[in-house]
């Protein structure tokens, strides 16, 4: 089919080190706070309180900013919702949550990474928001095809309104509604309803056929109505599922031709509960070449109306940060309405598992989503059009452990990020195949590759002047190695692989003269640990070690680091 990614940078636009990575020290208050000193929105933030023993904590625009996972733990996601309330476009808004948050007068350091380009979909709330978009179908008997990506939020029991009528009265009804009706749990039909000056048809949800629909995954939604006959077909990523199902007269309603996205009525409900993303309203019955055309529509066609060409696209909605319709006809006005990135063109299928991926090349980063299939050899498409030179893994529905690959240890090897230990071999992790520049291989370890299980992953690789992943042998003396790297780094992490250390963070934040010795551990709780033991400098060309202590610079012990600018 296709493996596209949202990008950011996709064309080589010049790397601003400041512009993609950022550290930034704040002051706990106890109550909501906005931090505002990045010169970008985040896409991954990791927060550790420096004063407290709390866990560190990391958020993502692909999870969204209330699902927490910590570095120090093997425990399965969970939401706070006074947490890390928002990503904003130069930082984060923080809740009153104390914690690992937000604890009074406690001093706290967030890590930030900028990963896709800045497309979004619409985020509906399952309980007020819609989208009023005025009269682009008309309830006369003419020709309706709606095309919709979906994403449902966990838990849905209850139908879900694409398109609704924008009145309230009791027996009123849209002029094409779209439906995904719910059946049992992930089980839904593709239903609709047609009004004709007053009187509106349905095809009986018997005659139509079950689709699976799991939370939290991109679905291409295709309704087309043709007048002719009164029939309705309907197809789910780009596969016919219901062909010609005949639309019978269900009763009489009131002859509205206003239109809502996101409710079945504009005030009263029910209303959609998860994303929506580029809806196109046609005066067409769609003919499968374009109906395959929309499922595999890009991010470069998103913002022309008249695609597929010739389709006859009336108004269509990139709800982009905006609910204006290209065409500029049928402006919507949103009520309640959150705008989230990434949309619907995160979908990445380089590899055997289709991904979710939000990818800044030029800056070598990138987060994954991915469901597992327990199937050796299976494949995950990471979006950075390079190889990976680091891929941290976690399990996010159930425990799991944080699995890290590293180029120089190789496919044989894996990391725990929450564990001292030193590196492992093992078969099943990596498959013992090295990433390619488009893909990452996995074995069947439940840590990275159960059945429905579902995962998150960073990958970066090196970019020069602005990160290196690289390798360095102590020499167990206190004029350690020096690193080269080509730049002033801001950001380090060193982990010792061939026996137990932390893995240890220095930043010139938290500690801006060299030689720098405030410490963090990526696998531990505990405050932050102010020692010569982990003295270290920053210089012009990449840093020295200035310690002899076994977690940096044992004699001819291996480490392994990961830098920025």
């Amino acid at each position: 089919m296709f493996g596209q990614s949202l990008l950011s940078g996709a064309f080589g636009t010049a790397l601003v080190p400041g512009d993609n990575f950022m550290s930034h020290r704040y002051i706990g208050t106890a109550a909501n706070q906005s931090i505002t000193a990045l010169n970008f929105r985040p896409d991954l933030v990791w927060i550790k309180d420096r004063t407290t023993g709390y866990s560190h904590v990391l958020l993502d625009s692909l999870r969204g900013p209330d699902s927490e996972i910590n570095s120090n733990d093997n425990t399965a996601e969970y939401t706070e919702t006074n947490g890390l309330t928002a990503f904003t476009s130069n930082g984060f808004n923080l809740g009153n949550l104390e914690y690992s948050y937000n604890k009074l007068n406690d001093n706290y350091i967030s890590w930030n990474w900028k990963a896709g380009a800045d497309t979004y979909a619409g985020l509906f709330n399952g309980s007020s928001s819609l989208i009023a978009v005025g009269s682009p179908i008309p309830n006369t008997d003419t020709d309706v095809s709606i095309s919709a990506w979906v994403k449902l939020d966990s838990g849905v029991s209850s139908n879900m309104h694409i398109t609704g009528t924008g009145i309230t009265s009791a027996g009123s009804e849209a002029p094409f509604r779209a439906t995904l009706s719910y059946v049992s749990a992930n089980t839904f039909k593709i239903f609709a309803l047609r009004q004709v000056a007053g009187t509106y048809y349905l095809a009986g949800t018997g005659g139509l056929n079950n689709v699976t629909i799991n939370a939290s995954t991109w679905y291409h939604v295709v309704w087309s109505y043709n007048s002719t006959g009164r029939k309705l077909s309907t197809f789910l990523n780009g596969t016919a599922i219901d062909t010609d199902v005949a639309m019978t007269t269900s009763g009489s309603s009131v002859n509205d031709s206003s239109t809502v996205i996101g409710s079945f009525r504009s005030t009263s409900g029910p209303f959609f509960d998860g994303s929506i993303d580029q809806v196109r309203m046609f005066n067409t019955v769609l003919t499968q070449t374009q109906i395959t055309s929309l499922y595999n529509e890009t991010s470069g066609d998103n913002t022309t109306l008249n695609f597929p060409a010739g389709a006859g696209c009336i108004a269509a909605y990139t709800l982009d940060n905006t609910a204006n319709d290209l065409s500029g006809n049928y402006n919507g006005t949103p009520s309640n309405i959150a705008y989230v990135k990434p949309g619907y063109t995160g979908r990445n299928n380089d590899g055997t598992i289709e991904s979710q991926v939000s990818a800044n090349q030029d800056a070598g980063f990138s987060i994954v989503k991915y469901i597992g299939n327990n199937t050796s050899g299976a494949t995950i498409g990471h979006g950075l059009n390079a190889l990976p030179h680091t891929i941290v893994v976690k399990r996010i529905d159930s425990t799991g452990d944080w699995i890290v690959y590293n180029n120089d240890l190789g496919a044989t090897k894996y990391l725990l990020m929450n564990s001292t230990a030193g590196a492992y071999t093992a078969s099943n992790v990596w498959n013992d195949t090295a990433p390619t520049s488009t893909v990452f291989s996995i074995g069947n370890y439940a840590e990275i590759n159960t059945n429905a299980g579902d995962y998150i992953a960073y990958c970066w690789t090196s970019k020069s002047k602005y990160s290196q992943i690289g390798t360095y042998v102590g020499n167990g003396s206190s004029t350690g190695p020096i690193v080269s790297t080509g730049f002033r780094p801001t950001w380090i992490m060193v982990k010792r692989t061939d026996s137990t250390s932390w893995w240890n963070i220095q930043d010139n934040k938290r500690d801006p003269v060299n030689p720098r010795i405030h410490v963090l551990g990526a696998n531990d709780a505990s405050a932050e640990i102010t020692s010569s033991n982990y003295a270290i400098d920053f210089n012009d060309n990449g840093f020295q070690i200035l310690n002899s202590f076994g977690d940096w610079n044992a004699s001819g012990g291996t480490y392994i680091y990961i830098t920025f600018a």
